[in-house]
C-alpha cells in the first residue's frame, strides 16, 4: 500500500514540474486569453443623432461608478480606433516581436488614458517583460 502511495505521489509530482517547466505554454495561453476577449468586443460607432438619457442616482454612489445588474455580465465599451491599436499590439506580441509589442501597448495607454482595455495593456507589458528577462 506504502509504495502505490508513493509511485502515485512521484508520478503526480513529475506531472507538476513538467506542466511548470512550460512556460512557452503558459505564455500562449495568455495571449490566447487576451485575443479571445479582444475579438469579443464590439466597438461603439459613432452616431450624428443626440440622444438624452435622465435619471437619478443614490446619495451613497460616486460619480462615475457604473450600476451593477445582477446576472448581467459588464460590456467593454471601445472605440474602434482603440481596438484597432490594442489588436495591433497583440498581434505583435503573437508574432513573437516583444519589443514592438510593449512600445505598441505603451502608446495605446499614452493615446487611450480612460480606455476599459487599459488595465489589459498593462497586464500585457508586464506580461512580455517578465518573458524577456527569462529568456
Amino acid at each position: 500500500m506504502k509504495k502505490i502511495a508513493l509511485i502515485t505521489a512521484v508520478l503526480f509530482l513529475t506531472g507538476v514540474s513538467l506542466y511548470a517547466g512550460d512556460s512557452s505554454k503558459a505564455e500562449g495561453n495568455f495571449w490566447e486569453k487576451m485575443l479571445t476577449k479582444v475579438n469579443q468586443i464590439i466597438p461603439k460607432k459613432k452616431v450624428d443623432a443626440e440622444t438624452s438619457i435622465a435619471g437619478t442616482r443614490g446619495k451613497g454612489q460616486e460619480e462615475g461608478e457604473a450600476l451593477y445588474w445582477k446576472g448581467e455580465d459588464t460590456v467593454v465599451s471601445v472605440t474602434e480606433e482603440e481596438l484597432e491599436a490594442f489588436k495591433a499590439a497583440v498581434r505583435k506580441a503573437l508574432e513573437g516581436e516583444r519589443d514592438q509589442a510593449i512600445e505598441l501597448f505603451e502608446q495605446f495607454n499614452e493615446q487611450f488614458p480612460k480606455s476599459a482595455l487599459r488595465i489589459d495593456a498593462q497586464k500585457a507589458i508586464s506580461e512580455l517583460k517578465a518573458n524577456a528577462s527569462k529568456t
